[in-house]
């Protein structure tokens, strides 16, 4: 159901394959990086760049389908709201399952785990799945959290779930 409050933007750079978009502006991306999943990860962590200061935004990866956004249960949140990992609790299991399905190199993962325990990161504070994500862009907080998320992934580990919760 479309809230006439919300304001649809879908970030493609396909956007000539999408015949009906709905209530959807597409928005064209450019290959700002090499890797496109450098590109996503560049729209997604610094969303207060893009959508500005003053909004509540609501992330929605694009494998994700039929979601209800209801604006009432968002309103008032003050920072950031993501839903845990349903399967894993640390970024080393999250790490290890990367690895094994081929979505990272294993040095650019130790390099990362290693970077985690020198900048004493307690891996035992469960695991968040970065697929949905609700920011209010109006706090100093998330705005700091997003730039070192965006730290983290261009410095070298591409994967969301391995860099958010460090954020």
């Amino acid at each position: 159901q479309v809230h006439p409050e919300i304001q649809y933007l879908c970030f493609t750079d396909t956007p000539a394959l999408i015949a009906d978009p709905g209530p959807w502006t597409l928005v064209k991306v450019e290959r700002y990086f090499e890797d496109d999943k450098i590109t996503n990860g560049f729209l997604k962590t610094l969303s207060h760049l893009h959508l500005g200061q003053d909004v509540i935004s609501i992330w929605i990866d694009a494998n994700l389908d039929n979601v209800a956004v209801m604006p009432d249960l968002f309103a008032n949140i003050r920072g950031i709201a993501v839903p845990p990992h349903l399967e894993r609790n640390r970024v080393a299991e999250e790490a290890a399952e990367v690895v094994k399905l081929g979505l990272e190199k294993q040095s650019t993962v130790s390099r990362h785990l290693a970077f985690l325990r020198e900048s004493g990161f307690p891996d035992n504070v469960g695991l968040s799945v970065t697929t949905f994500l609700v920011r209010n862009h109006a706090n100093e907080r998330v705005r700091r959290a997003n730039t070192t998320w965006w730290d983290v992934i261009s410095g070298g580990v591409r994967r969301d779930q391995l860099s958010f919760d460090f954020a």
